[in-house]
């Protein structure tokens, strides 16, 4: 680390250190003491770039360690090596981030693998070079785990949250990205990322029952798939893969009913009452049964919410007339 300071200190030059730990390393009896001294050595010498001597807005060390390593001088890592990788450490959380090259793109995930996340990220870094292999010619892939999670009930109500709604947005998510943006975007990283953020915005949502926050999650991840759809649209094309180019195609719902038509709904059902607006995504959007639309909206029986969504889709149908 002193080689990296602003200012190094006089410690003597880093070969002559490197020789006498060397030297030391040959007293170690043990096979394994000696393997894991070794890749300790090799990662330190790896290290090309810190946070450690940056002071904070207070001038104090900052509550966060981040070190830079070039995973191509640590011998053992398992193939492919990343070009790039950062890791970060402080008390709360521990994340990591593998790029496979200079350009390369992919999303972040929250593990639960405490102690080997970093396996699980390069796995998905392995799969994003496979999905961008036509736009980007390599990919990349974070994780983070969390070190002091959130008490234990906020913790069964983050756990509720994801199980409850992550697989209809999951499904609503893959019916929306056009095909293209489907191999580009991590689906799943994107659902996280809208159950996480709602999930921290809880506080100060207003509580108009399970169908409001249905709906709220739904308009959350649809914006979040516009972002995306306008990021990827930007990407520079790859040359000399002109035949291989991915279909820049509609979404399976666009190719359902036409990409106007799409339009038209999403304008409509933005006009509609909330209480219409929920009861169509619920059933329709989020493919919902009737029992279940009916927990959501607060009503009795799901013959009461049948009756409510087909009220909701006439009036959907009156909109959408109007904007054709």
């Amino acid at each position: 680390m002193a080689r990296l300071a602003p200012a190094p200190a006089a410690h003597g030059d880093e070969e002559t250190l490197v020789r006498e730990i060397e030297a030391g390393l040959e007293q170690v009896p043990s096979l394994d003491d000696d393997r894991i001294l070794r890749q300790f050595l090799a990662a330190i010498r790896a290290t090309t770039r810190t946070n450690a001597f940056q002071p904070g807005a207070d001038a104090r060390p900052k509550p966060y360690l981040s070190l830079k390593f070039d995973p191509r001088q640590v011998p053992g890592l398992p193939e492919p090596r990343p070009m790039f990788e950062i890791f970060v450490y402080s008390p709360r959380v521990e994340g990591v981030h593998l790029r496979g090259g200079p350009v390369a793109r992919g999303g972040i995930r929250w593990s639960d693998r405490r102690e080997d996340f970093r396996t699980e990220v390069l796995g998905l870094m392995k799969a994003q070079m496979v999905k961008n292999a036509v736009i980007v010619p390599v990919g990349s892939k974070g994780g983070f785990v969390v070190k002091q999670p959130p008490a234990a009930g906020d913790r069964e109500a983050l756990d509720l949250l994801f199980a409850r709604y992550g697989p209809e947005l999951h499904r609503f998510a893959r019916g929306r990205l056009p095909r293209w943006a489907r191999d580009l975007a991590d689906t799943p990283d994107l659902v996280q990322e809208v159950l996480l953020r709602t999930f921290m915005q809880m506080g100060g949502f207003e509580n108009r029952g399970e169908g409001a926050l249905r709906a709220y999650m739904r308009q959350a991840l649809m914006n979040r798939i516009r972002d995306e759809i306008r990021r990827t649209g930007r990407m520079p094309a790859s040359g000399g893969l002109d035949q291989d180019q991915p279909d820049p195609g509609a979404s399976p719902l666009e190719e359902a009913i036409g990409v106007e038509a799409v339009e038209r709904y999403e304008a409509a059902l933005a006009r509609l009452r909330p209480e219409e607006r929920e009861a169509i995504v619920a059933k329709i959007e989020m493919d919902g049964s009737y029992e279940t639309v009916a927990q959501a909206l607060g009503k009795r029986t799901p013959d009461a919410a049948r009756m409510a969504v087909g009220r909701a889709l006439l009036r959907l149908a009156e909109e959408m007339s109007r904007g054709a």
